[in-house]
Parts: C-alpha cells; sequence; structure tokens
C-alpha cells in the first residue's frame, strides 16, 4: 500500500531555497504537519511544516516555544530556527529508532539499563522544568534511539507548561504495564534498573 505523502506548498519551497536547505526525504506525517529531511551546507536537519489546513492555532509559534523550552534543561532536538508565515520549524536531526523498536531487538540488560537511565533523567529535567511532554506513554514513538544508544524525546507538539507534570510518572506507567512486548522485556531486569536510576 502506498503512502501518502504531503505536497509542500509553494511558499514553503520557497523559504527553503531562500534559506539554502534542500529537501530529501519524507519521514512522516501527523495530524497538524508533516516531517522532511532537509540539507544545509552539507549538514542533515529535519524541518517540521505544518498542513495548509491544520486548525491547530498558532501552531509553529508555540511548539518552538515549547521546544526552546526543553533545549534549555538539554532534552530534545536542537531547535534551529522557525518561520510562522512559511509554517515551518527546522531541528536537529535524530536519526534513530523509536524506543519500542530498539528495546524489541532484545539488546544486552546493560545496554537498556543505560538507556532508561538516561531517559528518565531527561524526563526529570522536564518535569522539574515544569514542562510536560503530554505524548509520552503508548507505543513510545515520540522516543528515539541512536546508533550510540543517545536518547532523544521529540515532538513537543502537545508539550504544556500549564498542565501537571507527568513525564516520568508516564514513562513507569507505560514501561511496568506489562501489556506489550517491550513492557515485558523490562520487567524481566526493572529491579536492576530502578535500583540504578540516579534521581
Amino acid at each position: 500500500m502506498s503512502v501518502f505523502i504531503p505536497r509542500i506548498s509553494d511558499p514553503v519551497l520557497e523559504w527553503l531555497s531562500s534559506n539554502h536547505y534542500s529537501t530529501h526525504v519524507f519521514l512522516a506525517r501527523g495530524r497538524s504537519g508533516g516531517v522532511w529531511l532537509v540539507e544545509k551546507n552539507g549538514k542533515r536537519f529535519a524541518a517540521k511544516i505544518e498542513h495548509r489546513k491544520s486548525r491547530r492555532m498558532n501552531m509553529v509559534e508555540k511548539e518552538a516555544r515549547l521546544l526552546q523550552m526543553a533545549n534549555e534543561v538539554n532534552v530534545g532536538p536542537k531547535l534551529m530556527e522557525y518561520n510562522v508565515e512559511a509554517g515551518i520549524i527546522v531541528m536537529e536531526y535524530v536519526d534513530g529508532l523509536p524506543l519500542s523498536k530498539w528495546i524489541d531487538g532484545w539488546k544486552s540488560k546493560d545496554k537498556i539499563k543505560m538507556v532508561l537511565n538516561n531517559l528518565f533523567e531527561q524526563a526529570k529535567r522536564l518535569d522539574d522544568a515544569g514542562l510536560d511532554h503530554g505524548q509520552l506513554g503508548g507505543k513510545l514513538h515520540n522516543i528515539l534511539v541512536d546508533r550510540q544508544e543517545n536518547v532523544t524525546i521529540i515532538d513537543f507538539e502537545k508539550a504544556s507548561y500549564v498542565r501537571k507534570v507527568r513525564n516520568v510518572s508516564k514513562l513507569r506507567e507505560v514501561l511496568e504495564g506489562g501489556y506489550s512486548l517491550h513492557s515485558k522485556k523490562i520487567l524481566s531486569i526493572w529491579p536492576l534498573v530502578e535500583r540504578e536510576m540516579r534521581f
């Protein structure tokens, strides 16, 4: 089955070109925007482009501000730049697998402990900063692990600094639940992970 790839509008293409970005690969589609791999000066970035018919008000400005808040506590892909009129956010590109898929590949216990410890440290920093991600549960697709086992929390579109923070508790809930394959694998070593948590 073919995957529908949204068309980049002419104003966005013009903004990308005028800022010396070239588009390469379509990466993902969400309700409010799509993500493309773009390149500038030989470096790759992720460009989130708002759908023309998106119903979310001020999506670009809000998400950019929330990502910037996360960056201030060393969480999330680094925000490079954004443009409200073009409806685009350019950020660091993270070449990794969603945490659930990474775990399903069955890594060593030491690697899983290291990755989860890093993840919970980042979640705790978000909690301390008063920023609730809002989408750290479910299928764990907003957490990427690269080849060096670096962890990055992505997609701050639905984050909030108003509602109660539940980053650490939400992660505990989904990882300790035991309802999915990756959760069952984690539960098999959870006492070791929990004992070595540094917060």
